[in-house]
């Protein structure tokens, strides 16, 4: 699968969820080299990257529930790995890649149909093959997947601290992904340990800077642990982001060129599905009555449908007597479907936050916006103009890059051509 852009920048729409629905690649197998992204009520998210990670032996807890360290021998040389504090269990041999990667596919279709199975008889067992996968696979990719699922599984059963050991354990083994910092900084914030999940949040951010959940994360992670600088920095981190992409959907030059091409719109729009704030609520649906596209005018309608802010009813049902694309006409309508069985309506100036469920989320008001968002026009979406070239030649105009770390400037961003949220 390639990887969406959006101007300058590289898109990873992956959510607090998603960490548990990875799909085995094997050597023999590389149809399944794909994320199973979580759709949200069926809207689509940008699929960014494979969670392509390795990891070893498990981290297991002890009776006192504290992470014990774990070494990381090859596969070849790997124990079996056992979670002492879960008591006397069955074990499982160390299948072979394909009969691994078979039962993990078997194993996670049995999660997904009912998550409470991780609290039922069959628990032991899952454990047990999950672990020998963990630690006897010859593919790396279903090493980490056995992990983070039986992670899943711990925190399903409300044993957040032995999850975060397995978290724990694969971040340092893979230190460059930002999936199981991810993981990590949730399994963390459910325990309490607010510094801790600050510190996998900020790598997850580091890494991912380009995922809008990343920094709102890190921004209420802040908050809960008393960081308020921190947490400012880190909105203005989100707001920077938040801003390039809503430029990458949006900027065009005079002559009604956009700025970056369809794929890459499509990318910007799926990745504002974390940012359901008026700001960007009228960028899309300036998107949405503009684009000459039916692919990037279906992308915008889907993610309308994810953030069910009740301001697209009229644009979306004026939409829906005027689009003659059957593609975006069936997003409009599951748009306006997902709206009237749960509306969100939101003040002008306030900001996009976590769910309530996340663990991450914090308590009260998050930062507000200075202002309410005005309507884009084919003015403000005009993009600067570049500046010439030596030879009198004048280069294309580019969607501003945004920092990998946020400014140590405490204020809102520079101005932009994106709607202020």
């Amino acid at each position: 699968m390639s990887e969406p852009k959006c101007g300058n920048l590289h898109l990873m729409s992956v959510t607090w969820r998603d960490f548990r629905n990875l799909v085995v690649m094997t050597p023999t197998s590389t149809s399944r080299a794909s994320r199973d992204i979580a759709q949200g009520g069926g809207g689509r998210r940008a699929l960014a990257s494979l969670l392509a990670v390795a990891i070893g032996v498990l981290g297991g807890c002890d009776d006192a529930g504290k992470r014990e360290p774990v070494p990381n021998p090859s596969a070849s040389e790997a124990p079996p790995a056992a979670d002492d504090a879960a008591g006397d269990g069955p074990t499982s041999p160390a299948p072979d890649d394909d009969a691994a990667a078979e039962r993990y596919l078997e194993i996670k279709a049995t999660v997904d149909a009912d998550p409470e199975v991780a609290k039922g008889a069959q628990f032991p067992q899952l454990k047990a093959d999950l672990e020998a996968i963990a630690n006897g696979a010859g593919a790396p990719t279903m090493r980490a997947n056995a992990a983070l699922l039986l992670g899943s599984l711990f925190d399903v059963r409300g044993e957040s601290l032995r999850a975060s050991g397995y978290y724990q354990h694969a971040a340092t083994l893979v230190p460059d992904d930002a999936g199981p910092h991810m993981a990590l900084a949730v399994a963390l914030a459910s325990t309490g340990d607010f510094e801790g999940a600050v510190k996998a949040q900020q790598q997850a951010a580091t890494l991912d800077p380009d995922n809008l959940e990343n920094w709102l994360a890190l921004g209420e992670l802040h908050t809960r642990a008393g960081h308020q600088d921190e947490a400012v920095q880190a909105y203005v981190g989100y707001e920077l982001r938040r801003k390039g992409l809503i430029d990458g959907l949006t900027l065009h030059d005079e002559a009604g060129t956009y700025v970056v091409g369809v794929e890459e719109r499509i990318g910007c729009a799926s990745a504002l599905a974390a940012a359901p704030d008026q700001g960007t609520g009228v960028a899309l649906v300036y998107a949405l009555r503009t684009d000459p596209d039916p692919t990037v005018r279906e992308a915008v309608a889907r993610v309308m449908g994810v953030h069910r802010l009740d301001l697209y009813l009229p644009v979306l049902q004026t939409q829906a007597k005027e689009e003659a694309d059957a593609d975006v006409k069936e997003a409009v309508s599951w748009a306006l479907a997902e709206i009237a069985r749960d509306p969100v309506r939101i003040d002008p100036t306030e900001r996009p936050r976590l769910p309530d469920d996340d663990p991450r989320a914090a308590q009260g008001e998050v930062p507000r916006a200075e202002a309410a968002p005005e309507a884009l026009t084919e003015a403000s979406t005009l993009a600067p103009a570049a500046p010439a070239a030596a030879d009198g030649g004048g280069a294309p105009p580019a969607v501003p890059s945004a920092p990998k770390e946020a400014p140590e400037a405490k204020g809102e961003p520079a101005g932009s051509a994106a709607a202020e949220g």
